[in-house]
C-alpha cells in the first residue's frame, strides 16, 4: 500500500498511515485505572450533575468549589469514577471512552471522561480518602499516549512532570513518599509500539512512579503492541481481565441491567433539515479538542500529482497547498498539520441504506448524551446524513467488541450466527474482517445478505463507532520559505480486496484529493475515484472550506545551521526533509554559513515516483557540496537497491559526521520495515566504524537521541487515511 505522511496517537507515526482506531490507530496510550477499595456500587447517570446536598458529608460546599479539583468535579457531577485521557490526536481519548462505557456497562457506574490538562493532578491524593454516601470509594484512571519515542502527549506533560518531580508535592502533603497515594488501587494499560526504542514507556513509567508513591496496582499492566498490529485485540483482552479482577478485588458486583445506548435520539418532526438551525456540516462549528488547538477555515490554493501509476496498484501521491493569508495560523518548520476530513459519500449512503434510513437520511434529529463515556452527540440540530458525514468514523474497520452489542438486532439467524462466531474468534475476525478492512456498513450487508437492519436504532452506533478524528500530515514546506501557505505531501490510499471485489479507500487522502480537484480541476488528470460533499448543501455553488490547525512537533532543524544534518526519507517519508532543505536554502541565500546536508532517498523508480527532483537539483545549484542527494531505485535495476544499501555503503562518512561534526540525524519512513531497518544498519555502521561492540553501538544511538541528535518518525500502513 502506498506511504503517506500521517501522524496519530502513538509512539509510531507523525505521518499519515495510520488508524485512529482497530489497525490500530497508530497510539500509544497509557491507561492507569485507580480505585481505593471499598467500592459499593450504585445505578447512576452520567450525564446529570447531583446536587452537593446529596453527594455525601465529604463532598465540597458550593463556596469552596473548585473547577481543576479532581474531587470536586466528581462529587459535583456524581460520579463513581473518572478515566482522564492524554491524547495528542484522539485515539487515547476514545479508548478511555470504551473503557468507561465497559465498567459502566457491567457495574452500573457513573464514569467520568476527562482531558488530563483540564485538572490539577496533584489533588489526585485527595481521592484516597474520598466517601460519598452513594458509594464507600471512587476510582480514576488515565488513558495516556506516548508521543513520539517516549514523550508524553502535549496534555499529559504536567501529570508528567507531577510524577517525575519529586520537589513537586501532591495536596494537602508536605513530602512525597511511600505514604502518598497509599489507599489507591491502579490498574494500567500500555498502548506502545515495538519499533520505538522507547517502547510502552509511558505505561512502565507511571506504574513505577505510582508504585514508589504507594499505590497499588491492580493485576498486570497490559501492553499492546500497534506495530504488530494487535492493538485493538491487546485492548480488549486487558479489558476483559481488568473487569474480572475488579470485580474480585474491589467487590463489584455484575449488573443486571440490559444493555441500552449512551445518547437518546429525538426526532424532530417540525423541523425542515434546510432551517438555518440544522447543522449539516458546517465547518465552522467544528472544535478541536485535542491539545485545545486553534482550527482554521481555508482553501486549497495550488495542488499538483506527483505522481499517479497506471498499473494495478493504481499508486498515487499528490502536493497540496493550502491558504494562511487572513487566517492568523502560523507554523515553525517541522510541524504537523491536522486536517478534518468528510466522509466519502457512497459509505453515507451504504450504511443509510443497510439501516432502512435512507429514504428518512435529511430527518431532523437532537442528541442527549445518557452517558459521559460516550462520544459527544451534535449540539445542534443535525440529520442522519449528516451525522453519518461529519461525526463518525464509518469507514474504518469495525472492532471486535461491537459485535456483542449488534447480535441484539440482526435481521437473520444466519446473520447473528456469524456475527457471534466472529466476535468469539480471533483468528476468525482478523481473516474475515480486520485483513479485509471491513467497515461496519459491509460487514453488515455481507451479514445479511444485503437484507436491511431496520431494527438496529441509529443510537447504538454513538457505542459501536468512534468520532470523526483529524488526521496529520508532516508539513512539507519551510515556514520561513513560505509563511503564506501550509505543504503537505500525500500518497492516495486505495487498496484492493477479494480479487478486486472490494476496495478500501483513505478517508482523508481521498477527500484532499476530491477537494483538490474540485478547486482545480487541471491539478489531477485521471477522475475522482470517491464522491465527497464538498459544496454547501443551503448553497450549492460554495465550496466547503477545509478545517486544519497546526500541532508543534520535535522534528526540528539543529539550532546551529553549521551543524550537519542527515536524512533518511524513502517515500512520502521525505515531506518534512523538503521543508529542512528549503530552509537551509533559504539561509544559505542570506549569506548564513551552513551544515552539510544529506539526504537518502529511496523509490520504485526514477521515472514514475522521484518526489521533487526537480527540487533536490536546485538545492544542488545553491547549497553546492554543501547538500548530497543518495538515491536508491529498488525496480530501476536487476537487483534492488534500498536507502539501507545506500547506508553501508556511505559507513565511513556517515560516522565521520556523527563522531566529528556532531551532526544529527533524522528518519522518517514505514515504521514495520524501512525505519526498523535504518535503525539497525546505523547499528553496524557505528560498530564497524567505531570498533566497537554492538551493545555499545546501541548505547552510542541512544546517547544521540537523549542529546537531541536522533530523531525517529514513522509512517504506519494501517487503515482510516
Amino acid at each position: 500500500m502506498a506511504n503517506s505522511t500521517h501522524l496519530l496517537d502513538s509512539q509510531s507515526s507523525s505521518f499519515e498511515l495510520g488508524a485512529e482506531r482497530n489497525m490500530l490507530l497508530t497510539l500509544i496510550g497509557t491507561v492507569v485505572l485507580a480505585a481505593a477499595l471499598g467500592f459499593r456500587l450504585t445505578g447512576k447517570s452520567c450525564s446529570t450533575p447531583l446536587p452537593s446536598s446529596k453527594i455525601g458529608s465529604t463532598g465540597p460546599s458550593d463556596d469552596n468549589y473548585d473547577a481543576r479539583n479532581i474531587r470536586h468535579y466528581i462529587s459535583s457531577q456524581g460520579h463513581d469514577g473518572i478515566l482522564f485521557y492524554g491524547s495528542q490526536t484522539g485515539t487515547a481519548e476514545e479508548f478511555a471512552r470504551r473503557l468507561g462505557k465497559a465498567i459502566r456497562d457491567s457495574f452500573d457506574l457513573s464514569i467520568g471522561i476527562a482531558d488530563l490538562e483540564d485538572y490539577d493532578m496533584e489533588t489526585l491524593s485527595a481521592l484516597t480518602t474520598y466517601r460519598t454516601k452513594a458509594a464507600k470509594s471512587c476510582f480514576v484512571g488515565f488513558v495516556v499516549a506516548t508521543y513520539g519515542d517516549g514523550e508524553p502527549t502535549d496534555n499529559a506533560v504536567a501529570f508528567n512532570n507531577l510524577l517525575t518531580d519529586d520537589s513537586m508535592l501532591f495536596t494537602g502533603s508536605d513530602e512525597r513518599s511511600d505514604q502518598t497515594l497509599k489507599g489507591l488501587h491502579y490498574l494500567a494499560f500500555g498502548l506502545g509500539n515495538n519499533t520505538y526504542e522507547a517502547y510502552n514507556y509511558m505505561v512502565r513509567h507511571i506504574s513505577s512512579r505510582l508504585d514508589s508513591l504507594g499505590a497499588t496496582r491492580i493485576g498486570d499492566a497490559g501492553e499492546g503492541d500497534d506495530g504488530a498490529g494487535t492493538m485493538d485485540e491487546d485492548f480488549i483482552r486487558w479489558k476483559d481481565s481488568t473487569l474480572q479482577t475488579m470485580a474480585e478485588t474491589l467487590g463489584f458486583s455484575k449488573s443486571e441491567k440490559e444493555w441500552k445506548p449512551s445518547v437518546i435520539i429525538s426526532v424532530e418532526s417540525g423541523i425542515d433539515h434546510m432551517d438555518s438551525n440544522v447543522d449539516l456540516g458546517n465547518r465552522s462549528v467544528l472544535e478541536h479538542e485535542e491539545g485545545k488547538k486553534s482550527l482554521i477555515l481555508t482553501e486549497i490554493v495550488h495542488a499538483k500529482q506527483l505522481y499517479a501509476s497506471t498499473d494495478q496498484s493504481r499508486r498515487e501521491c499528490m502536493h497540496i497547498e493550502f491558504d494562511l493569508p487572513r487566517t492568523g495560523l502560523t507554523y515553525v518548520t517541522g510541524d504537523h498539520v491536522g486536517i478534518w476530513p468528510t466522509n466519502p459519500e457512497p459509505e453515507v449512503d451504504r450504511l443509510l441504506r443497510i439501516l432502512a434510513l435512507h429514504e428518512r437520511k435529511d430527518q431532523v434529529i437532537l442528541t442527549h448524551s445518557n452517558d459521559a463515556s460516550a462520544q459527544k452527540g451534535s449540539k445542534n440540530f443535525t440529520t442522519h446524513a449528516a451525522v453519518l458525514r461529519h461525526q463518525m468514523e464509518i469507514c474504518g474497520v469495525i472492532s471486535r467488541e461491537s459485535l456483542q452489542i449488534l447480535t441484539q438486532f440482526t435481521p437473520t439467524n444466519e446473520s447473528r450466527d456469524l456475527l457471534l462466531s466472529l466476535s468469539k474468534d480471533v483468528a476468525h475476525f482478523h481473516s474475515f474482517v480486520t485483513s479485509r478492512c471491513l467497515n461496519l456498513a459491509q460487514l453488515l450487508e455481507i451479514a445479511s445478505q444485503g437484507r436491511p437492519w431496520n431494527t438496529l436504532p441509529f443510537a447504538t452506533l454513538y457505542d459501536i463507532l468512534p468520532a470523526l478524528r483529524p488526521r496529520y500530515y508532516s508539513i512539507s514546506s519551510s515556514s520561513t520559505e513560505y509563511p503564506n501557505s501550509i505543504h503537505i505531501t500525500a500518497a492516495i490510499t486505495r487498496q484492493v480486496f477479494d480479487g478486486g471485489n472490494h476496495t478500501f479507500h483513505g478517508v482523508t487522502s481521498n477527500y484532499l484529493r476530491a477537494l483538490a480537484q474540485r478547486t482545480d480541476p487541471s491539478s489531477i488528470d485521471s477522475p475522482a475515484h470517491l464522491s465527497f460533499a464538498l459544496t454547501d448543501p443551503r448553497a450549492q455553488a460554495t465550496l466547503l472550506p477545509c478545517a486544519i490547525f497546526v500541532r508543534p512537533s520535535t522534528f526540528r532543524l539543529p539550532p546551529n545551521s553549521q551543524t550537519p544534518i542527515i536524512m533518511i526519507g524513502p517515500g512520502t517519508g521525505v515531506a518534512p526533509f523538503r521543508a529542512f532543505v528549503q530552509e537551509r536554502k533559504r539561509m544559505a541565500r542570506c549569506g548564513i554559513e551552513i551544515g552539510k546536508s544529506v539526504l537518502y532517498f529511496g523509490c520504485r523508480r526514477r521515472s514514475d515516483d522521484f518526489l521533487y527532483a526537480d527540487e533536490w537539483a536546485v538545492a544542488a545549484s545553491v547549497l553546492g557540496d554543501g547538500f548530497v542527494l543518495r538515491t536508491a531505485f529498488s525496480r530501476d535495476g536487476n537487483e534492488k537497491i534500498y536507502v539501507t544499501h545506500r547506508l553501508r555503503q556511505d559507513a565511513k562518512d556517515i560516522f565521520a559526521l556523527l563522531e566529528n561534526q556532531a551532526a544529527w540525524i533524522y528518519i522518517c519512513g514505514d515504521a514495520k520495515g524501512m525505519a526498523k531497518d535504518v535503525r539497525e544498519v546505523l547499528v553496524d555502521v557505528v560498530v564497524s566504524e567505531g570498533k566497537m561492540s554492538e551493545s555499545a553501538g546501541k548505547d552510542y544511538l541512544h546517547r544521540l537521541k537523549s542529546t537531541g541528535r536522533f530523531h525517529l518518525h514513522t509512517i504506519f500502513i494501517t487503515a482510516l487515511l
